[in-house]
């Protein structure tokens, strides 16, 4: 409902008409995990099609490139193939084939591996038919103007994401979604069905500064309040 999120709204309704990669930038607990399943189901995939979220900053950092592409060096051009090989040969991208990978916390893979992901990119959009074609998301809480400034980024591949970048907004710049919000979440909840806000419950809701993060936030005050409140 908020002009804000109406603009990001627009925004994936022009990315799900193409397959390149997109960022989704915003701070923690804003929503940028669910846009990005959003956007998955808005292009029209197989209904079976992959969607694989990768916290990036959970794998080992040594090991990330690896974790992604897989530690083959020649594998098999049989798609197939892959049931008759063991797993460690092959890496994220190999699972999300046909589908969507999204890296969360794109920020924490090292260097190599973020060249490793623009080469990925690259190659894709240039029609390559030698590799898992999938689509690559990422998100990050880090502002994209800090991560060009950063030696320890890829600049190339930020040139690349940036093509299709989402800003998600923060909840307390989106005040408007946050009744509308906050009776979904209620109905979500076992119980919740049966109850509703007070007018004092609203105005604490509306109230609130959300500092720390933002949809996550609402969404465990209206658990705790399910539990507890009459």
């Amino acid at each position: 409902r908020s002009p804000k999120m109406k603009r990001v709204v627009k925004q994936l309704g022009k990315l799900a008409k193409n397959d390149g990669p997109v960022l989704l930038s915003g701070p923690s607990g804003s929503g940028k995990a669910f846009l990005a399943a959003r956007l998955h189901k808005k292009q029209g995939l197989d209904p079976q099609a992959p969607f694989i979220m990768l916290d990036c900053r959970e794998i080992d950092a040594t090991r990330s490139k690896e974790t992604l592409f897989g530690s083959g060096q020649n594998l098999p051009e049989d798609s197939h193939a892959i049931r008759f090989k063991s797993l460690h040969d092959y890496g994220t991208i190999h699972l999300a084939e046909g589908g969507t990978l999204v890296l969360r916390n794109l920020e924490a893979l090292e260097l190599e591996t973020l060249a490793a992901v623009n080469d990925y990119a690259t190659e894709i959009a240039a029609g390559s038919s030698t590799l898992p074609e999938c689509r690559i998301m990422a998100t990050t809480e880090v502002d994209p103007g800090e991560l060009g400034l950063r030696e320890e980024f890829f600049k190339p591949l930020l040139d690349h994401l940036l093509e299709g970048h989402v800003q998600v907004p923060a909840l307390r710049d989106r005040r408007k979604d946050i009744l509308a919000l906050a009776r979904l979440l209620l109905a979500d909840r076992e119980g919740g069905d049966t109850k509703k806000f007070s007018r004092g419950a609203e105005n604490g809701l509306l109230n609130k500064k959300y500092f720390q993060n933002n949809v996550r936030e609402l969404k465990d005050a209206i658990d705790l309040a399910v539990l507890v409140a009459e």
